[in-house]
């Protein structure tokens, strides 16, 4: 074979070389292309329920705040997908987005009024005492509004102490919460299916600690007596001014008369000088008859 046989046969094989690198090289990227569309339709398959919608009811409203705020807040179910819960798009997960899920309720409702809240126990200026250092106090109230009502919470000193949920309208509801001494100012605070929030007014509460016992002088003492023939039975009723309660002592006295001590003595004197004389008078009876 010459060299004019061997130079067209040698390119040809050049062109068959460089068509079959080029068809190879865009199935490899078409391959990742395919990769990529099906991780993005994964996804798709995911996410048929909308951002906010944590708790998968197909709508979002107060529910989800209030979901999304026991995840945050008490440890409760995580939405699921996390996702789900980073309404604002942020990348993470806080409160901010439950804030985010109210302002958008705010914005797409159909009720525009505040529930009202009316407050009933403990009054204001409220004093209440305790042995211990701290008491448990019942906070009542009453809410009324057009919509239902999400959640309610109580409010001491500016703080979030207790929430309460399935409040009901139109009854007295009450939140329990143990408080140390002290003064506070309180309020309740709630907000209705469509992020309407309303307040209450605000509130004294004082908790002091109880005055201690005393055990001191009694602060009236009065003598009972009651006589039973002879002896005298002395009853002395003591009061303590400090508990009011009654302190009782019995004590008996033999303080009979004394004329009545001196003839119980003389009985056995007398009986005795009466014995010997009749003993005497005898022996002389006896004598005079033998003589």
């Amino acid at each position: 074979m010459n060299s004019k046989t061997i130079v067209p046969i040698l390119v040809m094989v050049l062109l068959i070389l460089n068509f079959a690198s080029a068809s190879i090289t865009p199935t490899t990227q078409n391959t990742q292309n395919t990769a990529a569309q099906n991780s993005v339709a994964d996804n798709v398959q995911v996410s048929i329920y909308d951002r906010g919608d944590v708790n998968k009811d197909g709508k979002i409203d107060t529910n989800d705040a209030v979901f999304l705020r026991e995840y945050i807040f008490s440890s409760g179910t995580a939405p699921n997908p996390l996702y789900l819960g980073d309404f604002n798009n942020d990348g993470k997960v806080n409160v901010g987005d439950v804030v985010a899920i109210l302002n958008y309720l705010k914005n797409n409702r159909a009720d525009n009024e505040a529930p009202v809240i009316t407050l009933n126990y403990p009054d204001d200026n409220y004093i209440t005492r305790t042995s211990k250092s701290y008491k448990s106090i019942d906070f009542s109230y009453s809410v009324s509004d057009k919509s239902d009502i999400a959640f309610c919470t109580l409010i001491v000193d500016g703080e979030v102490i207790d929430n309460q949920n399935n409040v009901e309208k139109g009854i007295d509801n009450i939140i329990t919460t143990d408080l140390d001494r002290g003064d506070y100012t309180w309020k309740i605070g709630c907000i209705d299916v469509y992020g309407n929030q309303g307040y209450s007014e605000s509130r004294d509460l004082t908790i002091a600690k109880s005055s201690s016992s005393s055990t001191g002088t009694s602060s009236n003492m009065q003598p009972i007596s009651y006589t039973y023939g002879q002896p005298t039975i002395t009853q002395n009723k003591q009061t303590s001014s400090a508990n009011q309660e009654d302190n009782t002592q019995t004590t008996i006295q033999a303080t009979g008369s004394s004329s009545t001590t001196n003839v119980n003595l003389l009985i056995p004197i007398v009986l005795g000088i009466l014995s010997i004389i009749a003993f005497v008078i005898i022996i002389l009876v006896l004598t005079s008859r033998k003589g």
